[in-house]
């Protein structure tokens, strides 16, 4: 299977670039840890033939390969030594490391540190040997590396023979462990919490139609089981922000006892019109006749019209979102230290 010469890889390094040579889309690469990673299907613990199609143009031609699933699932590199100026291939054999199902796993080509001159790399393909290798392959002694840490780093990974299959499960337990959480953690924010029920006062939970959508409707037994709430606004020359006012009251106000007590002060446009023309019998239009007046004794003033046992002041210029004077009221009456 192509992994490089199409799409889906992507590399690390600020030299590296898509060339056309000698009329191939090539990948150059040209510094040393430059590196090239691509996603692949892959078994654990098998071996895989990986065929490089290469050309070197000066230097040393030095590349390393291996398969990785993250930082705790690397193989052994492989060491490939791209000695011809012409495109040819090259053949080395590579083993997949131990990880678990759902770690998506990778092919890594790079540069040691060491490595010089520049590479051009046409495609990296890897299938699976047809016929199996006895023992554990034994990837040739990187002849050109000279970096004693990065050959002590090789030597170790191939020599010691450490049982990790303890380490393998804790780490698989504690990546279960954090998808748990994720996952608790999602399904609480979806869930909303039932409000307390009570003799007098009885609200019942929320009733959505469609777990995409914002509910616009909760139902309450009678409204005669809730206490009444007015809802006081002022206005003056007002009419458009009251219309977008009315409409979120009408649509999300999902408390069934309430009335809305509109003040006009000697509004010049058509908001008196317009509050007869909504006909709705929970609306109170007074008309002040005049001006005169703060925003807050002009409340004051509307007060008197309230026949609720709860006031609410509302400016004209909000637009009240879904379940407000629902979740209001049942903080109120579970928490006897409000009011």
């Amino acid at each position: 299977m192509a992994i490089i010469g199409g799409s889906g890889y992507r590399w690390r390094g600020k030299s590296i670039r898509t060339v056309l040579r000698n009329n191939n889309t090539c990948v150059t690469m040209p510094r040393k840890e430059s590196m090239i990673i691509a996603p692949c299907v892959v078994n654990e613990k098998k071996l895989y033939k990986i065929i490089i199609t290469a050309s070197r143009n000066s230097g040393n031609g030095a590349l390393l390969v291996d398969f990785f699933g993250g930082k705790f699932y690397s193989g052994i590199p492989v060491p490939v030594n791209i000695t011809k100026s012409e495109m040819h291939n090259y053949v080395v054999t590579v083993e997949t490391p131990s990880f678990p199902r759902s770690l998506p796993v990778y092919l890594r080509v790079w540069r040691p540190r060491d490595a010089v001159g520049n590479i051009f790399i046409r495609s990296v393909r890897y299938d699976v040997c047809s016929k199996p290798i006895s023992g554990k392959p034994k990837p040739q002694k990187p002849e050109n590396i000279k970096d004693n840490t990065e050959r002590a780093r090789i030597e170790s990974s191939r020599e010691n023979k450490v049982d990790t299959s303890l380490y393998l499960q804790r780490r698989k337990d504690r990546i279960r462990e954090k998808l748990q959480e994720k996952k608790n953690k999602r399904t609480k924010l979806q869930t909303i919490a039932k409000p307390k029920e009570n003799k007098v006062m009885k609200f019942k939970p929320y009733k959505i139609k469609k777990p995409t959508n914002m509910a616009t409707k909760v139902l309450v037994l009678k409204p005669e089981d809730v206490p009444k709430v007015s809802v006081i606004t002022p206005t003056r020359d007002g009419s458009e922000l009251l219309e977008k006012c009315y409409n979120a009251l009408d649509k999300n106000t999902c408390y069934p006892n309430w009335e809305w007590i509109i003040g006009n002060s000697a509004s010049t446009d058509v908001t008196v019109k317009q509050v007869k023309g909504w006909n709705d019998p929970r609306i109170k239009l007074v008309e002040r006749g005049t001006t005169d007046g703060s925003f807050s004794s002009i409340n004051n003033e509307l007060v008197k019209y309230a026949t609720g046992e709860f006031v609410l002041f509302l400016n004209d210029d909000t637009e009240p979102q879904p379940f407000w004077l629902y979740e209001m009221m049942s903080k109120i009456h579970n928490n006897k230290k409000i009011g």
